[in-house]
């Protein structure tokens, strides 16, 4: 009974179903799926949107959005919060979603297909997909506005309006992080511009707004302005930087990010930042010094530790792939690429032992990745178990539309009948 009463108290705070009868509130709460995970646990990858609706009965779990392997932004959610649908028509295609649970959690799911049976009505606003509720919000929203009215209105002196301008662009940002009301944080960077031009911090927010909303042309627009007040502003450089790395304009990506770098040294996310760049273009050995400056900022930073271990092993550098691979395993058991980049690693260095342990691993976290499971099939081959080599090859292929890959496996396993006669022979059998 408590848990009904919980759910249902939850379900009262999601805007689109404040309208609904006690019946049909009952109807959506009887088509809910209980799901239990444990802490480390990965809840759902997502390619670039949500499509269920959830509530989250107890523990805690972390939402990251990620785009070209580096995380964008994230929250953390607990027991009451509630993660909406996302509208696909308003999500960067290139991004990306993951889940993981912080604590033992208990949700509760609804996916969005049999929502829209029991109320084909309901239209869910993608503004707010997923976010921790706040009862308050709107009467801080009204109080706060007042607030900064009085004070613009009694203080207009320059070092106080950069003072004010601040505090706006800060609360533009708890605005945005917390409930996505993108509106009302434009409004408040919009006053702290006009109260302070000069504020390079403001103009940066801005672009970073205007990012979350998928609006690239104006969120350079605005990085720009912030570099016009300040050309050495490594926030803004850096963020400029990184969405031109995102469109794929690598080269115009390393030169700004160069200039962030030397603006501001002594940051791990902007030396990473570098180091993708410089990889896009191929400068490797480069690539990997900055990695390296990033893990001397930040030695319990797990990233710069697999971009290193995969530009190593690019470079067919086993030894050193596995080392770094290895260190970013121990720091982040949960990140599937330092296992599988482990695993390949010692593969080529005929540790097979260590790479059935690692692959296996790498599949705990991610079952379904076609890369971890065609390892996992040459390590049991060079183990003396062809048989289930064979078998995952013949799943890989059978599942296959790419041609390479089907050739690539197909070479596999003919590689495995030519050892093993006799299980040909029993193919042909069945």
């Amino acid at each position: 009974m408590t848990t009904s009463i919980a759910l249902r108290h939850t379900l009262r705070k999601i805007p689109e179903l404040r309208s609904l009868t006690s019946e049909q509130l009952d109807s959506v709460m009887d088509q809910m799926v209980s799901k239990e995970y444990k802490a480390g646990e990965v809840l759902w990858r997502a390619g670039n949107h949500v499509d269920f609706l959830g509530v989250i009965q107890s523990g805690e779990l972390s939402i990251e959005f990620r785009n070209n392997r580096s995380i964008t932004r994230s929250a953390r959610l607990t027991a009451g919060d509630y993660i909406k649908p996302r509208n696909l028509q308003h999500i960067n295609l290139r991004s990306s979603v993951m889940a993981r649970a912080r604590s033992d959690v208990r949700l509760y799911v609804l996916r969005i297909e049999i929502l829209s049976r029991i109320m084909p009505n309901l239209v869910f606003y993608d503004q707010n997909s997923f976010a921790p509720y706040n009862h308050l919000y709107l009467v801080w929203n009204r109080l706060w506005t007042v607030f900064v009215t009085l004070l613009i209105l009694f203080l207009t002196q320059a070092d106080l309006s950069r003072i004010l301008s601040g505090i706006l662009s800060i609360a533009s940002s708890r605005t945005n992080a917390n409930l996505y009301v993108y509106q009302d944080a434009l409004g408040f960077l919009r006053l702290a511009e006009t109260l302070d031009p000069d504020a390079a911090f403001a103009y940066n927010q801005e672009g970073y707004l205007w990012y979350q909303q998928n609006n690239s042309e104006l969120a350079k627009a605005a990085y720009t302005n912030a570099l016009v007040i300040d050309e050495r502003n490594s926030p803004a450089l850096n963020n400029l930087a990184a969405l031109f790395y995102m469109e794929g304009q690598y080269q115009q990506s390393v030169t700004i990010q160069q200039k962030a770098v030397q603006s501001d040294p002594d940051r791990a996310l902007i030396r990473y930042n570098f180091g993708l760049a410089l990889a896009s273009q191929d400068h490797n050995l480069e690539a990997v010094r900055q990695f390296k400056e990033a893990t001397y900022i930040e030695p319990k930073w797990s990233l710069p530790y697999i971009q290193q271990a995969f530009i190593y092993l690019k470079l067919q550098d086993y030894m050193n792939a596995g080392t770094a691979a290895s260190v970013a395993a121990q720091l982040d058991p949960a990140q599937q690429s330092a296992h599988l980049i482990l695993a390949i690693a010692l593969f080529n260095q005929n540790d097979n032992e260590g790479a059935i342990r690692s692959i296996e691993h790498a599949l705990e976290i991610s079952p379904a990745d076609r890369v971890s499971l065609f390892y996992e099939a040459l390590i049991l081959r060079r183990l003396g178990e062809p048989a289930d080599a064979l078998l995952v090859l013949n799943q890989l292929f059978d599942s296959t539309d790419n041609s390479d890959e089907a050739d690539r496996i197909s070479a596999e396993i003919t590689a495995i009948y030519l050892e093993n006669p006799s299980l040909a022979i029993q193919g042909k059998e069945e």
